[in-house]
């Protein structure tokens, strides 16, 4: 093989090296910068999505744990609301029923005290008006015993009310001390951003490759482009 024929095939228009010669051209490489960047811009959009759906997964999560905390708050709140009120009106309900009692056993011993002072007096002789203050002190004595119970039981039924009512504005604030979460919104898909990131980043990709390419050099400078000689320009 002659060296004529060697020249034609490593320096022709179809040889190995002119192909890579034009695919290592600025512009060409340009352009393949044209779709990295638009498929960098599509990878960042993407990015967005995910990111918004692992944003919004996280804050119903919490939302759900509030909730959750919430309910419990308010189980227990009214659990203990319960039970107080319950064993608030058990003791008023006993201290009653004490009170009833006491009463029935005053007036009772009062009956049988006058009984037994009318039969003394009579035994000893004594009548009219004598016996009749007897009896009236014993009935005075056993009305201001029983008075002063049935008195001191109101005040205490009174005290049971305010407590009752104090139960019942614990539990509205233990209920009210935890809030809903409120769930923060996701960031806005950008979607013009990386568009426009990319376009700008491929123009000027495409600028400065046509600015530095050969034949713009070699244009500007005067001197014949290399490129175009091998193709016989």
């Amino acid at each position: 093989m002659n060296s004529k024929l060697i020249n034609t095939i490593l320096e022709g228009p179809s040889s190995p090296l002119a192909r890579f010669e034009l695919r290592c051209d600025p512009l060409t490489l340009g352009l393949a910068s044209v779709g990295m960047s638009a498929g960098q811009a599509g990878m960042d959009i993407y990015g967005q999505f995910v990111a918004r759906d692992t944003h919004n997964a996280q804050e119903e999560a919490r939302r759900i744990e509030q909730q959750n905390a919430i309910d419990e708050n308010r189980r227990r709140a009214t659990h203990d609301y319960l039970t107080n009120t319950r064993l608030e009106r058990l003791q008023q309900q006993q201290e009653v029923e004490s009170v009833a009692q006491k009463t029935f056993d005053i007036g009772r011993e009062s009956d049988r005290s006058v009984a037994t002072s009318l039969a003394s007096a009579a035994e000893r002789g004594v009548a009219g008006r004598t016996v009749d203050q007897i009896a009236s002190d014993f009935e005075f004595m056993a009305s201001e015993e029983t008075g002063r119970l049935l008195l001191n039981q109101k005040r205490a039924n009174q005290q049971h009310s305010e407590n009752v009512r104090a139960a019942g504005t614990e539990w509205q604030n233990r209920v009210t001390s935890i809030k809903p979460y409120i769930k923060q919104p996701a960031k806005p898909i950008d979607f013009f951003g990386p568009i426009f990131k990319a376009g700008s980043e491929a123009l000027q990709t495409i600028g400065t490759g046509a600015l530095t390419g050969p034949g713009f050099g070699a244009q500007a400078s005067g001197q014949p482009n290399p490129g175009a000689q091998k193709f016989g320009a």
